[in-house]
């Protein structure tokens, strides 16, 4: 008999997420060793990221949040678990847990079951995940500098090679049959206003060349790529940690691009008088306390290995560049880090939503892009700043230094 292989569903994921509904590590391994006799460690953490495990584990996993409370045993994590799913359940209908039959309630928390060995890694998107990510990488001694690379100072090709990555993506994503002309996927975001930032995941017009996807990704910046990549440029002779490329298995799979602004210049993007663009070295400083997540894009398909996740890469960039380029580690307690960004596509609108931004009602400058931003007070003990908190720390004792090459 082939063995099956199953998955959590993403809506039921991010719901746990979102509700801090996670049994704790100990409870989870702790009834698989009573139960069924073990659990290899990385089961569950790759579950919780989207992965596709052995069914078993989803079985035993809905069997776990089913079985009745132990009060000897069971922490808060499973009481607290429970109501999650139970939560979660109810919105769809099923208000009772005893009555339901197990298939019907997998039916709605796990995809359909297969004989399809997973493919781990390759198709999660981390950066919905976010800081979530980052821990569970770092708890599992994962070496972050190695998803990033700096770009080479020796010349401006390496940026200007970013530069294009972005372009070619959003154009890709805009044209005809990309996933900001889907109706079918993207009827209810149209009242969105949406703007550069092509992104990983992204639905793509891929019979489009890159020629024309750069030029449709011009017409919708207003703005020449070339002139783009003079800006980038001055941002990366600013501060090296600006611009950045992502890496997987030694591989640039992605670019990303963060500023640390001055009050004043944060403000006027915020007020819509200025573009994210525009920004001159004039207008950065570090460390700053506010960060401007400018672009994030995986690289064209032309060059891309098939098997590389550049979502991971580029989650691990974004998180040293907002640690590196803030140096919150050197800033007071009780400091507010502003994070800004925009709805570059409606998969990065989503994302941004995930890990914790706000619609501001705004718009930025030339665009017409809705702008998001997220606020992290440093050195409160709020629950749902906590990790975000510990990855900036982390990250800034990784980022003393300058990029790795």
């Amino acid at each position: 008999m082939h063995q099956r292989y199953r998955g959590f569903s993403e809506d039921f994921r991010l719901y746990m997420d979102k509700r801090s509904g996670w049994p704790s590590n100990s409870e989870v391994y702790g009834w698989f060793l009573n139960n069924y006799g073990g659990l290899k460690k990385d089961v569950y953490p790759a579950a919780k990221r989207g992965e596709v495990v052995g069914e078993k584990f989803v079985n035993g996993f809905l069997a776990l949040l089913l079985a009745p409370p132990d009060p000897r045993s069971l922490g808060s994590t499973m009481r607290h678990a429970r109501a999650v799913l139970a939560d979660f359940l109810h919105e769809r209908g099923i208000h009772s847990l005893t009555q339901a039959t197990p298939e019907s309630l997998l039916a709605h928390i796990a995809g359909p079951p297969t004989t399809e060995p997973p493919a781990r890694s390759a198709k999660i998107d981390y950066l919905r995940k976010g800081a979530s990510a980052i821990g569970e990488f770092v708890l599992l001694g994962t070496s972050i500098d190695r998803f990033v690379q700096a770009c080479d100072n020796r010349t401006d090709g390496d940026v200007h090679e970013a530069v294009r990555w972005m372009y070619i993506r959003l154009g890709q994503s805009i044209a005809p049959g990309g996933s900001l002309n889907d109706a079918s996927a993207n009827r209810e975001r149209r009242s969105r206003p949406v703007a550069k930032g092509a992104s990983a995941h992204e639905t793509r017009n891929a019979e489009m060349s890159e020629a024309d996807a750069e030029a449709v990704a011009a017409a919708h910046i207003r703005l020449p790529r070339t002139e783009y990549q003079a800006r980038a440029v001055a941002w990366q002779r600013f501060n090296p940690w600006t611009v950045m490329y992502a890496r997987d298995k030694s591989r640039r799979v992605g670019m990303s691009i963060v500023l640390p602004l001055q009050d004043a210049a944060y403000q006027d993007i915020l007020d819509g008088k200025r573009a994210s663009y525009d920004m001159t070295p004039k207008d950065l400083t570090s460390p700053s306390a506010n960060l401007l997540i400018e672009a994030c894009a995986e690289r064209p398909d032309s060059g891309r290995p098939a098997d590389a996740n550049p979502t991971r890469g580029l989650l691990m960039a974004l998180g040293m560049q907002l640690a590196a380029l803030s140096r919150c580690r050197d800033l007071p307690a009780g400091t507010e880090l502003r994070l800004l960004s925009f709805a570059g596509t409606p998969t990065n609108r989503d994302r941004l939503l995930d890990t914790g931004f706000k619609a501001t009602g705004r718009t930025m400058a030339r665009t017409g892009a809705e702008l998001l931003e997220h606020r992290i007070p440093l050195g409160t003990w709020r629950a749902d700043v906590l990790v975000h908190v510990a990855m900036f720390r982390f990250f800034s004792e990784l980022c003393d230094g300058p990029p790795p090459d």
